[in-house]
């Protein structure tokens, strides 16, 4: 075809339009119809290589052109005549045999484009000898045709070995035959390219050739890959040893690192012994000179940088290696394992450890916490003498935290999005460094012990200038102790080391820390923790019960210093510190401080109602504290004594007239918390703060107070009334339950329409998510706050947000924790069951998706599940029955909607569009982000609820329901006793209908847990009530699971679990429905062959299990969806060719009269 001038200077028009920034989307629309409509044109190959010829046109015309012959070939080869396959294939041929070394890169890739589909199409059995006319034939060819020969091997590789994208499947099985038949020839052009390429370079090192290079080296790398490992070690392994040699090449050693990652790679038992070669002295000296050698500052690069980075993963892969190679030996009988032959590679790994860019040692790091968990391997002694090395790094990068900026940072600002994600690679690299710590403690807990002691006598010693520095220095100290003292003591108890810890260090350092005024509160904090943390192995000598007392007076100290600050942010998590000490002691030291009560008592009573008092949530954190220490009396009448004298501090609140005005509704209760106004005064202040007192209170007494778990001390203490075991908590608690049950419907209304007209418009806010929450959700780090923010005032409308959140959820902990708590008394209240539904869940259609979440995982969870048996029907299935329906009408709704939005985005609007996001199509864009993230988080709680209490995870395998052979990973999911009684209630009617629903909604995780459920629910139901499958039924149910199958049968996981569900529903009912499922299967399926479909229902009892699955696979595969990635690909056809003639190897056969061992025996 020859174009005239007026086409060529359209296209040329049309492409110019459409890299133009400043056309407008209606000529950018035209100029791409145009474009695509020569791709329509079948002489699209011939005016591409016109383009292409035109060596006078711009480079991306050409390129326009070579894009017109790429298309040509890959969609419409099979239907062009022989004439032109052969035309397209010697013009490319004779593009790629000219084509100069200073050609655009582009232009040469797509070439190499253009050659690799031909081969896909041809070879080997059109085109046999494709490997000696294309690359035998040109190894000694110009730049610019070895670089497109060597692209498009690369190309080949990974469509066919890798990523195996070849839509023909026949065709791809041959070609990867041809490939790895042809391996060793690519190996060996390919090597010998490298080596005449590394001349060059000596003479010219120009970027072209430093390119075609990394071209063969990159070429290498994904063969490396896949071939066999013999090809990659042959001829004495001379390929190794040329990759090896230029890994000190500041040009070629990223490349050639890549290489060797590509090698180290790989899958293979036998490989993996193999590979272990490249961890050898020989090698791993070369490891080290590269590495240090691009460590250097002076002349460090970008690339130097990624060469760093990829050497870390290799690395890290050689760790793998080593460890999984020491499991596998250890399974092996009388082999002697040792890592001696390591400490070489061990030492590059710690030189990695200790690289001042924060990048490279992060990526690292777990590497010494890989090794170190594996319990033998940390006894060798080899990896025991890195141990102290180690320790001391962790103290050194501790010490020098205060240091924001290293000399790396301009080089790891190119890795990273922004600066937030290099402080979330700090925060892990802070916690991995402790992580070490804690491992390098159970391997060697004396040496840890002892650096304890050193590091802080060092750091007491300095003299700071620097506040900063000051603080962070101490904050690693108190880090670094913690993490010893907590990981020390079991290994030393396990070696026999326990007489040999430094107590009396121990003993002087916390008194040395006893003795410092701490002005700074960071210091002041860390200090305390310290004293804490040192407390841990002080309580093992013989003066534990005074230092115990030392560290509670250490605690009430700081309470008392800072009383007149406590409204200032800092103080108040001073203050909290405290008071978190003091409850860690009184759960872990309780038989020691139990002997304080009295002291403690008293001092709590006085800053109760004196001067220094307490603020709210620091008297139910100290009385908590309080509860858990009188767990050791082991008396009730002393343990509810007590409780009734703290639950005796809400009393004023109880009888406060506010609380009954509250109390008294949804409307006095908005106005009673200043929802109604956008003022804060302090009235409304006291009511919301005495109210969350009286919930936490409640709720710390709840959870806090417990019973003996002795038989004996349970009598002995009285803990038995009338017959039953009681918690001393459960008078007060009974008291309290219904102000409880109040608050929550109260709490729950100011989401309703009602209060809605009442609040100040101001104030809507408070209704909406946490900025917290909402982070958390979309996984965004929560704690990305600005340098006192905590100083910022808090809106009135925050303060209420606050107080709605955390209270409701709290109510929610309560109330679910007093049916385990109080037990069976608690279900026997005679209006149980209409509270809940009226008060817990009277306002549940109003209350937001999020705190939802609360009531099913904390009330509903746990309330439900710890109701005796024998009142399931009159307590548990009711409340389950409404529960599920009002789940079905919320989620169906919710999950239509978004359908209809996904569907709206999947129509392609071609007279619309826009070149940027307007501010408000962002968020409009986060609002619904956030919306369906928390559609499907609570989706997946209401169905884990389901499982919770119905599905038993862990059956007995030997139960004679459980012996279904391969009907699904599910043949061993049971019913719960309480599961089985719900599925003969009223309560399924609900449930099922709602399961159902959910396999076709638009979330493969509730699809896989609604297919967990419905496996021993329905098994359940056909065993106990087959007669209620009539025809309505089993059509539904049928149904509902082939929609599930077509929403999500593109998962492989989903479609075989569906496909097994089909089956066990089929199964009992196929005589008795096999007209219905045949019907219901044609509509569903109308492309399904109906011959095929009855011979299946015919032949069901007389095929396997295994020959059922597949028929039914190869039945519904028309009804499944394919994914929207793969709705709108335009997937090439392929000839099948005839199959490939591949020579086996003649084996020997033994002569009939060789036999051996025990065949011997049975000789004819």
């Amino acid at each position: 075809v020859n174009m005239d001038q007026n086409q060529t200077q359209q296209i040329i028009l049309a492409l110019q339009t459409l890299l133009d920034p400043s056309a407008t989307q209606c000529m950018r629309t035209e100029a791409l119809n145009l474009c695509e409509s020569y791709k329509s044109n079948p002489h699209c190959a011939e005016i591409g290589f016109e383009l292409l010829g035109h060596r006078s046109l711009d480079a991306h015309v050409r390129y326009f052109g070579l894009q017109l012959i790429k298309h040509r070939v890959r969609h419409h080869w099979v239907n062009m005549e022989s004439t032109e396959q052969n035309a397209v294939q010697s013009l490319t041929l004779e593009m790629v045999n000219t084509c100069p070394g200073n050609e655009v890169t582009y232009i040469k890739t797509g070439l190499a484009g253009v050659l690799t589909e031909i081969v896909k199409h041809t070879w080997p059995q059109q085109w046999p000898n494709m490997m000696e006319e294309v690359v035998i034939a040109n190894k000694n060819s110009e730049v610019g045709t070895t670089e497109i020969i060597e692209q498009m091997l690369l190309d080949l590789a990974e469509d066919v070995a890798l990523l195996q994208n070849v839509s023909n499947r026949t065709r791809g099985r041959d070609l990867r035959q041809a490939l790895g038949l042809s391996a060793p020839n690519i190996l060996a052009f390919l090597l010998g390219a490298l080596k005449k390429q590394i001349s060059v370079l000596y003479d010219d090192a120009s970027p072209e050739n430093i390119h075609l290079a990394g071209t063969t080296l990159r070429t290498i790398s994904t063969y490396a890959e896949w071939v066999k490992l013999d090809h990659i070690f042959m001829n004495d392994g001379i390929l190794i040893e040329v990759i090896f040699g230029l890994l000190n090449n500041s040009e070629l050693q990223l490349p050639s690192a890549e290489c060797l990652l590509s090698i180290a790679n790989r899958k293979g038992t036998s490989e993996r012994k193999r590979l272990l070669i490249l961890t050898t002295d020989f090698f791993v000296e070369k490891y080290a000179v590269a590495i240090k050698n691009a460590s250097q500052r002076d002349g460090l690069t970008e690339k130097k940088f990624q060469f760093l980075r990829c050497m870390t993963k290799l690395m890290m892969t050689f760790n793998s290696m080593i460890i999984t190679q020491w499991l596998e030996d250890e399974k092996m009988i009388r082999v002697h394992r040792s890592l001696e032959n390591y400490q070489n590679f061990f030492q590059v790994l710690f030189f990695l450890t200790s690289h001042k860019s924060r990048v490279i040692a992060q990526s690292v790091i777990l590497s010494w916490v890989n090794l170190l968990r594996v319990k033998e391997m940390k006894k060798d002694e080899t990896l025991q003498a890195m141990v102290p090395a180690l320790i001391n790094l962790v103290i050194d990068y501790l010490n020098n935290k205060h240091i924001k900026q290293t000399e790396y940072v301009e080089y790891e600002e190119l890795e990273i999005n922004d600066h937030d994600e290099l402080d979330m690679i700090i925060k892990v690299l802070n916690g991995n460094m402790i992580e070490v710590l804690k491992f390098c403690t159970s391997t060697l807990p004396l040496p840890a012990a002892h650096a304890c002691f050193e590091y802080a006598g060092r750091l007491l010693k300095v003299k700071f200038e620097n506040v900063h520095e000051m603080q962070k220095k101490w904050e690693g100290l108190a880090a670094f102790i913690e993490c010893v003292m907590s990981a020390m003591l079991l290994p030393a108890e396990q070696r026999g080391e326990m007489g040999l810890l430094p107590y009396t260090a121990g003993e002087l350092l916390f008194e040395t820390l006893q003795g410092i005024d701490c002005e700074n509160i960071v210091v002041h904090k860390a200090v305390i923790n310290i004293c804490s943390s040192l407390y841990k192995m002080l309580s093992l000598s013989t003066n534990a019960a005074l230092y115990c007392k030392k560290v509670i007076d250490r605690a009430f100290l700081t309470m008392d210093m800072t009383s007149g600050l406590k409204s200032k942010p800092e103080m108040t998590g001073l203050r909290r510190q405290a008071c978190s000490i003091f409850i860690r002691m009184a759960k872990s030291y309780s038989n020691i401080m139990i002997q304080y009560m009295e002291d403690i008592n008293n001092w709590i009573q006085e800053r109760t109602l004196g001067e220094k008092s307490l603020s709210q949530f620091e008297m139910c954190s100290l009385f908590e504290g309080m509860i858990v220490l009188s767990s050791e009396w082991k008396n009730f009448d002393r343990q509810n004594k007590l409780i009734g004298n703290l639950m005796a501090t809400t009393a004023p609140i109880v009888h406060a007239d506010y609380f009954n005005k509250a109390l008294a509704g949804p409307m006095e209760f908005a106005t009673a918390i200043g929802f109604c106004t956008t003022d804060e005064n302090e009235q409304s202040f006291e009511i919301r703060a005495g109210l969350y007192y009286y919930i936490s209170l409640t709720l710390g007494v709840l959870s806090r107070s417990k019973i003996p778990e002795n038989q004996k001390e349970l009598e002995a203490g009285g803990f038995i009334r009338n017959g039953k075991v009681t918690n001393p908590c459960c008078g007060y608690i009974e008291a309290a339950i219904d102000h409880m049950f109040t608050l929550t419907q109260l709490m729950s209304s100011m989401w309703s329409p009602e209060v809605g007209k009442v609040f100040h418009p101001d104030n809507a806010q408070a209704l909406t998510i946490r900025s917290g929450e909402k982070r958390c959700l979309v996984f965004i780090e929560v704690d990305k706050m600005k340098p006192h923010q905590d100083e910022v005032p808090r809106a009135h409308w925050e303060k209420i947000q606050f107080f709605l959140s955390l209270g409701l959820d709290s109510l929610f902990t309560l109330l679910g924790h007093t049916g385990v708590v109080l037990g069976e008394s608690f279900y026997k209240i005679p209006t149980l069951q209409h509270t809940i539904n009226t008060k817990a869940l009277g306002y549940v259609v109003n209350i937001p998706t999020l705190r939802l979440k609360c009531l099913l995982r904390q009330f509903l969870a746990k309330i439900l599940k710890s109701c005796p048996l024998d009142m399931v029907h009159e307590f548990t299935s009711p409340i389950l029955f409404t529960y599920c329906r009002f789940m079905l009408e919320r989620l169906g709704a919710a999950w239509e909607a978004y359908g209809k939005r996904e569907a709206e985005r999947l129509v392609i609007q071609r007279g619309r569009g826009s070149i940027g996001y307007t501010s408000e199509q962002e968020q409009q864009e986060e609002e619904e982000m956030l919306e369906e993230q928390l559609l499907r988080s609570i989706t997946r709680e209401h169905l884990e609820l389901i499982i919770n209490l119905c599905v038993n995870k862990t059956p007995q395998k030997d139960d004679e329901h459980s012996q279904s052979t391969s009907l699904g990973s599910h043949h061993l999911a049971q019913l719960t006793d309480l599961g089985a009684v719900l599925a003969v209630s009223p309560a399924c009617e609900n449930m099922l209908p709602c399961v159902l629903a959910a396999l076709a909604w638009h979330d493969t995780s509730s699809c896989y847990k609604a297919a967990q459920i419905l496996w021993p629910l329905l098994k359940m139901l056909m065993n106990v009530k087959e007669n209620i499958f009539n025809p309505d039924i089993t059509r539904a149910v049928f149904e509902a699971m082939l929609r599930g199958l077509h929403r999500h049968g593109q998962h492989d996981g989903c479609e075989s679990q569906l496909l097994s569900l089909l089956l066990m529903f089929i199964q009992p009912l196929h005589t008795k429905h096999a007209a219905l499922f045949t019907s219901i299967m044609l509509q569903a399926a109308p492309d399904a062959d109906q011959a095929l479909v009855h011979k299946f229902f015919v032949n069901f009892e007389k095929t396997s299990e295994k020959q059922r699955k597949s028929a039914l696979k190869e039945m519904l595969s028309g009804i499944i969806e394919q994914h929207v990635s793969q709705q709108f690909k335009e997937i090439p056809k392929m000839n099948i060719l005839e199959p490939l003639q591949i020579k086996k190897r003649n084996q020997k056969s033994k002569p009939e009269d060789s036999y051996t061992g025990l065949a011997q025996l049975f000789q004819p």
